[in-house]
């Protein structure tokens, strides 16, 4: 065997592994893409739902007649001036699939939660610190954008005076605010 042919025998579990690894990079890439489309339709076909987080109703969307055990929601947070779809805030089995299915729209509108600090800084002064999250949870029938049910909830409890220092201020869990809706439809 020519040192040619030797090189070229060594080399080729490597070339192997270098084109397999590609190849897989490829597909993943490939799933992605497909993912983030999906899901960019996901946001658009649910999109006129967030009207009703401003009171108007969705002519199209499933009337709610509050018998439902699990009634189909769709859940956005505002972020800034416009909502944002939230998925994972409706409990496992509500979450409406199509805007026609959706009976409620749960709307949160977070807010920091803001305590002056308990002792004073360098200059004196008390300094205040976000520490947590308020959330804001209104609940709308979909169809009629007519307002269900209303509700605070906090991701700490309230301080008249907060730490000097706080790492991240926390949000309010998804747990907490499947909580509250089951609560408010009884189940």
């Amino acid at each position: 065997m020519s040192q040619r042919q030797v090189a070229f025998a060594r080399a080729l579990p490597i070339l192997i592994g270098t084109i397999l690894c590609g190849a897989v990079i490829v597909v993943l890439a490939l799933r992605t893409v497909r993912s983030v489309t999906e899901s960019e339709a996901v946001v658009r076909a649910f999109a006129p739902l967030a009207a009703v987080c401003d009171g108007q109703a969705a002519q199209a969307a499933a009337a709610y007649d509050g018998e439902a055990d699990a009634p189909a929601t769709v859940a956005f947070r505002r972020l800034g001036d416009e909502w944002r779809l939230e998925p994972g805030a409706a409990p496992e089995g509500w979450q409406a699939l199509s805007m026609e299915e959706a009976q409620l729209v749960l709307c949160l509108e977070p807010q920091p939660l803001v305590a002056t600090v308990c002792a004073p800084d360098d200059s004196g002064a008390l300094p205040t610190r976000v520490y947590g999250e308020l959330l804001t949870v209104r609940l709308f029938a979909a169809q009629r954008g007519e307002q269900v049910a209303e509700g605070t909830l906090q991701s700490v409890p309230a301080r008249d005076c907060g730490p000097e220092e706080v790492e991240a201020a926390p949000a309010v869990s998804m747990e907490v605010v499947r909580g509250w809706l089951r609560e408010e439809i009884g189940n």
